[in-house]
């Protein structure tokens, strides 16, 4: 019996390229897998509640018409840790691990700069991202601190992030919709969006992440305050998770297990779960 099993990952956000053509993230290493079998018809086995179904009807179109082919008789299973469209990347995440496991169900060969083009072009066109989110892609699926032009869908550079630092993820129950965030977004501060670039490109992540929180933050959580509660814990640095409303923060591995405790006591209404910051994988094709 053929069986397919493609791993995948998360990602925190360093530049949200929603109002910027820029985009940055580092891959964190969670556990989001699809499965591909043989099976009677085309069904799905989705996991986490969210994950919409178009999304894996996208990327099975996209590739019917790239290889001229009807992909039917199988059986897609996702799972993830994750609770789907809180920012956590698992839209990207699913959507190359998908195309990946195509590629191998099918024998077809696929060039990672394509896999992720496509990827992105899928959740475009489901209708779960507003950029494609390429920094997303390269940052969860491969790993490392990935850099993108988002409009061309290009990858400006993908290197390790050196850092002793762990992530600890903070999730609510809530979500962002993606009907209101452009309309949350006109008044967004641009000079926040250009200083968290600036602070990028000289090699400055940790205050290109706190920018980049300051300028999308205060649109997109539905209570600001949490990052100034978040701060007075002290962490390397709090971040806001692409459009959120999930967040993040960087705490040095020697107080992970200390922080734990006072998050979990202070923001019960979060889900909280850490995850190490990922490497780039020697081979992802």
């Amino acid at each position: 019996m053929k069986f397919i099993k493609v791993y995948s990952g998360s990602a925190i956000t360093v530049l949200n390229a929603i109002k910027s053509s820029h985009g940055a993230a580092i891959g964190i290493d969670i556990p989001i897998s699809v499965e591909i079998q043989p099976s009677k018809s085309l069904s799905f086995d989705i996991s986490p509640k969210g994950i919409e179904p178009t999304l894996l009807i996208s990327c099975i179109d996209i590739m019917e018409k790239k290889w001229n082919i009807d992909i039917d008789n199988i059986r897609i299973t996702t799972k993830s840790p994750l609770l789907a469209a809180r920012g956590l990347k698992t839209s990207s995440s699913i959507s190359c691990a998908l195309i990946q496991g195509l590629s191998k169900y099918y024998k077809r060969l696929i060039a990672l700069k394509e896999l992720i083009s496509l990827g992105a072009k899928a959740s475009i066109t489901a209708g779960v991202s507003i950029t494609g989110a390429t920094d997303d892609a390269y940052a969860s699926f491969c790993g490392g601190l990935a850099y993108t032009e988002n409009k061309s869908r290009q990858l400006i550079s993908l290197k390790n992030y050196d850092s002793k630092s762990e992530v600890i993820l903070l999730i609510p129950s809530k979500t962002n919709e993606k009907m209101d965030i452009a309309r949350k977004l006109e008044d967004i501060d641009y000079n926040l969006i250009k200083e968290a670039l600036r602070n990028f490109q000289k090699g400055d992540i940790i205050s290109a992440i706190k920018y980049n929180t300051l300028a999308y933050g205060p649109h997109l959580l539905h209570n600001f305050e949490v990052i100034k509660e978040l701060e007075k814990l002290n962490p390397e640095v709090v971040g806001l998770n692409g459009a959120g409303p999930s967040l993040f923060v960087l705490c040095e591995q020697e107080y992970i297990d200390e922080f734990n405790i006072k998050i979990r006591n202070s923001f019960s209404d979060y889900i909280v779960i850490n995850a190490p910051i990922k490497k780039i994988k020697k081979s992802v094709i």
